[in-house]
């Protein structure tokens, strides 16, 4: 298996479960990433989310940064 399809297996496990990830991604994104099925498919859905990661307005990112930091308090500690 090739390092990107490795590296998308663990993405897909990451994101399904950071949910705020996903709302920053967003669904659909998210779901070409998962349903990608192709080396090519693969890195163009990787591309696609690491776009809308880093493009996020940083509002966005802080709400979502907010809600999983509460989230992690509230189940690990």
């Amino acid at each position: 298996m090739c390092c990107i399809q490795t590296n998308v297996l663990w993405s897909n496990v990451f994101i399904s479960d950071v949910v705020e990830l996903r709302r920053v991604i967003g669904e659909e994104l998210v779901l070409e990433l998962v349903e990608s099925s192709s080396e090519e498919s693969d890195r163009l859905a990787v591309r696609s989310c690491f776009t809308a990661l880093m493009t996020c307005p940083d509002d966005v990112i802080q709400k979502q940064l907010n809600i999983l930091h509460e989230r992690l308090k509230r189940d690990c500690w």
